[in-house]
C-alpha cells in the first residue's frame, strides 16, 4: 500500500507540475495579449487623431471652396457688367461714327456753299 501511495504522490506531483507548466505557458499568452491590446489602443489613438486632423481638413477644404465658388460667382458677375459695358462702347462708337459721317457730309455741303459764294464774289 506505501507502494501505491508513492505512486499516487508521484502522480499528483506530476499533475501539479504540468499545471504549473501549462499556468506558466498561459500567464506567457496573457502577456502577449495584453501588449497587443496596449499596441492596439495606442494606434486606436492614433487612427482618432488622424481622423480628427482629417475632419479639420475636410472641414478648411469646404470653407475654402465655398469663399473660391463666391469669388468665382462674383468674378462672373463682374464679366457680365464688363460684357455689357463693352456692348454699350461698341454701341455708343457706331453712333459716333454714324455723326462723324453725317458731319462730314455736312462739311462737305457747307465748303460746297462757301465755294459757291466765293465764286459768286
Amino acid at each position: 500500500e506505501a507502494g501505491q501511495l508513492g505512486e499516487h504522490v508521484a502522480d499528483l506531483q506530476q499533475r501539479e507540475a504540468e499545471a504549473k507548466e501549462q499556468l506558466a505557458r498561459q500567464d506567457a499568452a496573457t502577456k502577449e495579449l495584453r501588449a497587443d491590446l496596449a499596441t492596439l489602443e495606442a494606434h486606436g489613438e492614433e487612427l482618432e487623431e488622424a481622423q480628427k486632423a482629417l475632419r479639420q481638413q475636410c472641414a478648411e477644404g469646404d470653407a475654402a471652396r465655398t469663399n473660391l465658388e463666391g469669388e468665382l460667382q462674383e468674378a462672373r458677375a463682374a464679366l457680365v457688367a464688363r460684357e455689357q459695358e463693352v456692348k454699350q462702347l461698341a454701341a455708343d462708337m457706331a453712333t459716333l461714327e454714324a455723326h462723324g459721317e453725317e458731319l462730314e457730309e455736312a462739311q462737305k455741303a457747307l465748303r460746297q456753299q462757301c465755294a459757291a459764294v466765293e465764286a459768286e464774289r
